[in-house]
């Protein structure tokens, strides 16, 4: 696992792979290894890289025009940091790497190879070819004796869908006023760009603050909560 940081994961995500995941994976001789992106010998979360005085926006926070912007956090925090796990503990530069991705959004699937700095990654859909469903894997595991996981996500993925940032204000007000800090920093960063764009970002898709739009009804952008690399919410 690419850990993003416990203070940007989904806070009952960490508590299922602390409490659940790994008891369970020793307990059946199963290698879970947990790794995480590092800048000069330390360890760097998300959350601290998007709160930097730097240019980088990251996420795919929404622009004026609705639509979000580059998503790069997925590559810089889970793909990169795990293509650099393999190299180093390995050796290798080409190699199969399996995506959890279920039937339910077979759209996601990418045929051909997948080219990580200087690796080469062969895609392999184990879900796919076994023709599993999401519900299916939900009866996997009930019949393994273990609870369903709670969705792995960074809690300010501007990606969620309008009645997760009611709930996450209602049930979690301490993530949601740290929601609202990101925000309000990733709109500093963009109006202190030098050149022309320097609208505002937003991470609801109303296009408005966080403070303002947790009482907004809106289905706009509700498909795209999934990331479509298969590398989130596996």
């Amino acid at each position: 696992m690419a850990d993003v940081g416990a203070n940007s994961e989904n806070p009952d995500a960490l508590d299922y792979l602390r409490d659940i995941a790994l008891p369970f994976a020793q307990a059946h001789g199963l290698k879970l290894t947990i790794t995480q992106r590092v800048r000069r010998g330390k360890p760097l979360t998300l959350r601290e890289y998007l709160m930097e005085d730097n240019r980088s926006i990251t996420i795919p926070a929404r622009l004026s025009s609705g639509a979000p912007g580059n998503r790069k956090c997925t590559v810089e925090f889970k793909v990169q940091v795990i293509a650099r796990y393999i190299r180093k503990t390995y050796g290798v530069k080409q190699y199969t790497i399996g995506l959890g991705i279920s039937m339910n959004e077979i759209g996601r699937v990418r045929s051909g190879p997948s080219i990580v700095g200087s690796a080469t990654q062969e895609l392999y859909y184990p879900l796919i070819n076994l023709r599993k469903s999401l519900n299916d894997c939900v009866a996997i595991i009930l019949a393994a004796g273990l609870p369903v996981p709670p969705k792995s996500s960074c809690y300010f993925c501007p990606y969620h869908r309008p009645a997760y940032w009611v709930e996450l204000k209602e049930d979690r007000p301490d993530l949601f006023e740290k929601a609202v800090e990101i925000e309000k920093r990733l709109i500093e960063k963009r109006a202190g760009f030098s050149d022309a764009h320097n609208d505002a970002v937003y991470l609801h898709p109303a296009l408005i603050p966080l403070e303002l739009a947790t009482g907004a009804q809106t289905n706009f952008f509700d498909e795209l909560e999934n990331c479509e690399s298969g590398y989130c919410m596996v």
